[in-house]
């Protein structure tokens, strides 16, 4: 699981180098607090940044349209990082609701716009 091993200096490390190494970058999901990925990116020079929102913790349509909501977040701190996995539903929901997001001023942009040097 990526949340134990996340909890993991010393694989995190290993992880992080290989990344940075090849001119990449990491988005720590967080999807525990105990994560020390960022932490380690940051020590190393690793460009990084943290989710804002999980969209699909819960596979069903309601739950995944409250988390997105991330259009408040975003509009409070200007932008805001959804990450999700490809089930079908978040993709069906992806599909409806984008064209409203994008009606209502929220652009998509690629994650690696918001990774930190």
């Amino acid at each position: 699981m990526g949340s134990e091993v996340t909890q993991d200096r010393n694989i995190m490390m290993l992880v992080e180098k290989e990344l940075k190494s090849k001119g990449l970058f990491y988005i720590d999901s967080m999807t525990t607090g105990k994560s020390v990925g960022y932490k380690v990116a940051e020590e190393i020079g690793l460009p990084f940044n943290k989710r804002d929102v999980f969209l699909d913790n819960e596979q069903n349509d309601a739950y995944i349209m409250v988390q997105l909501e991330l259009k408040r977040k975003a509009m409070k701190h200007s932008s805001a990082i959804a990450i999700c996995h490809p089930h079908p539903v978040t993709i069906a929901v992806l599909q409806r609701e984008v064209p409203k997001l994008k009606d209502e001023g929220i652009t998509l942009e690629r994650v690696s716009k918001f990774v930190q040097e």
